[in-house]
């Protein structure tokens, strides 16, 4: 029942002109005898004849939507078929010889080959002939020559290796296939030369000359030319790039250019102002008629920084950065986009002003082409900032982090799977009656309850959504204890002392405002944006903490979240109002009271008879007797008045009574036991999730609940426990659940 099945449909359909009949798989929500279970895979865009809907069954449903009636192309993304992964073995062997002087002026020698094995399938030895691969690089490091206040180094490399070769971990530079203008590094044979030759004057003036070729199968040979000249002293950075590719392959030349200028310069003893211009041309040609070919494209980047930085590191950097990019129409390249990106980045420590770590980024992306700039052209946003400031050492302290992102996630999606009772934390409830198990019918159970036997699993899907996220995380504390002066001991403010957590998230569409973007306390005021909102709420207020005597707290506890998900927006929300009071006699015996209001919303779209909103009220009193450091025992009893607020249909008034015991013996035996007793007058419809959630899983009349755990220390490395619970309601059979089990750490 907890899975999704199909059965096959007969049709006819006509494509480009020709009827036939053909077999289709449909979802059926009640399966029986010729129901099949069926695992789709994404294949891709117009490879498949099925698409994934919304719904809101416990799995994904796969809608046939078959083939253009025209073309015969499949109209959707997913097949019925899984692709099997064959089990694969793979080995390098590698010997080598290295020569190296201490003295880095000194020539240097390294000589290395390797020997790989790859076999893509272990179960079959069909092309079995390939597995064996080998490669080889020899470098050399000729002496330095110096003369004066010139050095002048010369290194060279050549690499060899066969189609067969194939490395565990990658070994080249990550930008190789795009230095070189190839697909792919590995299936041809390849041979890679590299002469390098620097000249430094002064430690300041230098240059850096670079030839490369490579040749590959398919008569591929490119040839690579590098050059950068540079003058850096204690106030000025000057470098300038020359990098050109010119390769040949049958039908195709290429010709890559990459440019570049960079300039740096201290003023004013604390100022550095930069500028840097890029280019990348890359123009590849289909050599039987001088077209370009769609690959080429050329872009520029213009970047200009001012940065302010004093002696112990902190600083204020402004950065601007404008690329200008193009790509090909009508065989010439032709504008495509331009963006703008504006940073601000700092970092401040001051005793006043507190510490500030500062990071945010702007950028602005247009299209010429207006369609796409509809669709796509944006601002973005990224950035972080991080203060922290304290007084009174450490006294007051507050600490606010206030963050910025945006770019595309998938929709969220979840399915629940079965476990072994007591290994989930969900329990499924059919709360219309019809049979057919849907998502919102799972129930997430309180941590009494130890025989849920689902758990959530979160699935990825290709379902992309655009998002705006911000967050702001603040806290605050502080301890008047330690504020007020020492001289009046007896001051009653002094017992005051406040700590306070505050967490909101928010992520909302496109089409939000872009002031919301950076709002992140939107949450319900705008649901129709909403793709996710979070929120935590800790405020905690203390009179008299840690007393040994007596202590008094109030606290207010939130949290919430909304959550888009594939079946549609769901949101839940949770307050609580508390106020303990401790107060402990001749030092053994802490007598505990605790008033508590209680909030509980539940909200979705897609399945409205789930929507509750749960008010309740409770006095909780109870007496712990610490007989000695290892045995302690407690009494107690507690009432709790609940009711739903939206329909007025469902109420409960619960009293509860309740004992543990706790006891140690020699750091070895720990045994604790827990007996509960709850009496419940229910008025409203059973076996709805508002039932479920106002008695938190028990039912109307008489419940008993107990639970004894020992556990047992063997020795420093192994212990060993054993667990008993026994759960019964008024409308049930007693429940029991007995656990073992051995722990042993190395």
């Amino acid at each position: 029942p907890d899975r999704i099945y199909y059965t096959f449909i007969d049709t006819l359909i006509t494509i480009m002109g020709v009827t036939k009949l053909i077999k289709y798989l449909s979802f059926e929500e009640k399966s029986d005898s010729n129901s099949l279970q069926v695992t789709f895979s994404e294949v891709g865009q117009n490879k498949g004849e099925y698409q994934l809907i919304q719904s809101n069954a416990n799995g994904r449903i796969y809608k046939w939507v078959g083939t253009d009636i025209n073309t015969g192309l499949p109209l959707g993304s997913y097949a019925p078929y899984r692709i099997l992964i064959a089990p694969r073995n793979q080995t390098i062997t590698s010997v080598g010889l290295e020569y190296i002087n201490k003295n880095e002026d000194k020539a240097a020698f390294k000589f290395e080959t390797s020997l790989s094995s790859l076999d893509l399938n272990r179960l079959s030895h069909v092309n079995d002939e390939d597995n064996i691969g080998i490669a080889g690089i020899v470098q050399a490091k000729a002496p330095a020559f110096i003369w004066k206040k010139l050095k002048w180094t010369n290194e060279g490399s050549f690499e060899i290796n066969d189609k067969k070769f194939i490395a565990i971990n990658p070994y080249r530079n990550p930008e190789f296939n795009r230095n070189w203008n190839i697909d792919s590094q590995t299936g041809f044979n390849d041979r890679l030369l590299n002469l390098k030759s620097k000249v430094q004057v002064n430690s300041a003036l230098s240059s850096n000359l670079q030839f490369s070729q490579f040749k590959r199968d398919l008569n591929y040979k490119g040839n690579k030319y590098e050059a950068i000249f540079g003058w850096q002293d204690s106030v000025n950075d000057f470098r300038i790039k020359f990098d050109l590719l010119k390769t040949d392959l049958k039908f195709q030349s290429t010709q890559y250019f990459r440019p570049g200028i960079y300039l740096s310069r201290k003023i004013l003893k604390h100022f550095t102002i930069g500028a840097i211009w890029e280019q990348e041309k890359n123009e590849r040609k289909d050599t039987l008629n001088q077209s370009l070919l769609p690959s080429s494209f050329n872009f520029m980047v213009y970047n200009s920084y001012i940065k302010f930085q004093t002696i112990k590191d902190n600083f204020v950097k402004l950065d601007w950065k404008k690329r200008i990019d193009q790509n090909i129409a009508n065989n010439k390249l032709s504008p495509f986009s331009i963006s703008d990106e504006y940073t601000l980045s700092s970092q401040i420590n001051s005793i006043k002003a507190g510490n500030w770590d500062v990071a945010f980024t702007v950028r602005n992306l247009q299209f010429n082409d207006n369609k796409v700039n509809d669709s796509l052209g944006q601002n973005y946003f990224l950035g972080q900032l991080d203060h922290s400031i304290n007084f009174k050492k450490n006294a007051i302290r507050f600490k606010t982090i206030y963050a910025l992102q945006s770019g595309a996630e998938p929709r969220t999606e979840y399915i629940y799977e079965e476990r072994r009772p007591g290994e989930g934390n969900f329990i499924y409830m059919d709360f219309n009656h019809d049979g057919i198990r849907q998502i919102q019918e799972y129930v997430q159970v309180p941590s009494s309850v130890d025989t849920a036997k689902y758990v959530r699993i979160q699935l990825f899907n290709s379902e992309y959504v655009q998002a705006y996220q911000s967050s702001i995380t603040s806290i605050i504390g502080f301890d008047l204890g330690r504020i007020l002066s020492a001289k009046k001991p007896n001051n009653i403010w002094k017992k005051f002392s406040y700590e306070s957590l505050l967490r909101f998230v928010n992520k909302i569409n496109p089409n939000s405002s872009l002031l919301d973007r950076f709002n992140p306390f939107l949450g319900n005021n705008k649901s129709s944006l909403l793709i996710t909102f979070q929120k935590n709420i800790n405020q905690q207020l203390f009179f008299n903490r840690s007393s040994p005597r007596y202590e008094l707290s109030t606290s207010y506890i939130a949290f919430g979240n909304q959550l888009l998900l594939v079946s549609g927006l769901e949101k839940r929300e949770k307050k609580e109002l508390n106020t303990k009071a401790r107060w402990t006699m001749l030092g053994k015996l802490d007598w505990m009271f605790i008033y508590s209001i209680q909030q509980d919303i539940r909200s979705t779209e897609f399945y409205t008879l789930q929507n509750y909103l749960v008010q309740s009220n409770s006095y909780d009193l109870s007496g712990t007797l610490r007989i000695n450091r290892n045995v302690r025992v407690q009494l107690g009893s507690k009432i709790k008045n609940s009711t739903e607020q939206n329909k007025h249909l469902e109420s409960a008034f619960i009293t509860e009574f309740y004992t543990q015991s706790q006891m140690a013996w020699k750091n070895k035996l720990s045994l604790r036991l827990e007996v509960r007793y709850f009496k419940i007058s229910y008025i409203g419809m059973p076996g709805t999730a508002v039932e479920y959630v106002i008695l938190d899983g028990k039912k109307d009349g008489n419940n008993y609940q107990s639970e004894i755990s020992i556990d047992y220390r063997i020795s420093k490395l192994i212990s060993s426990q054993f667990s008993y619970s026994f759960l019964k309601s008024s409308s049930s059979d007693p429940i029991h659940t007995a656990r073992i089990s051995m722990r042993a750490n190395f």
